[in-house]
């Protein structure tokens, strides 16, 4: 299957959160939505999945950090990290630009 470059952050997100977070147990659904509004999605709005790269997740979660909010950046790293993995599933994108 083809990587379908042109499809928006913001539509894998929303996807993502359809799909993936409604499985979650009640308290970390209600923290993945308010991490995925706050945090997660915010700096790749208006970008298609394939423009994301490394350096552009580091830069964003060093800045998360600067800020005081370590927990924070980790929560929002495991949040990417999944969207990330489900985007590969689902043959949106060859390769997670957060995979280790």
């Amino acid at each position: 299957m083809r990587p379908q470059t042109a499809i928006s952050s913001e539509k894998v997100a929303a996807e993502f959160l359809a799909r993936h977070v409604k499985k979650l147990a009640p308290a970390s659904r209600v923290s993945a939505a308010r991490l995925s509004i706050k945090e997660s999605f915010r700096p790749f709005r208006g970008k298609r999945l394939s423009e994301i790269k490394r350096h552009d997740v580091i830069k964003f979660l060093d800045g998360i950090v600067d800020r005081g909010a370590p927990v924070s950046a980790n929560r929002t790293l495991s949040l990417l990290k999944c969207m990330a993995n489900f985007a590969v599933q689902r043959g949106i994108m060859d390769v997670s630009p957060i995979a280790e």
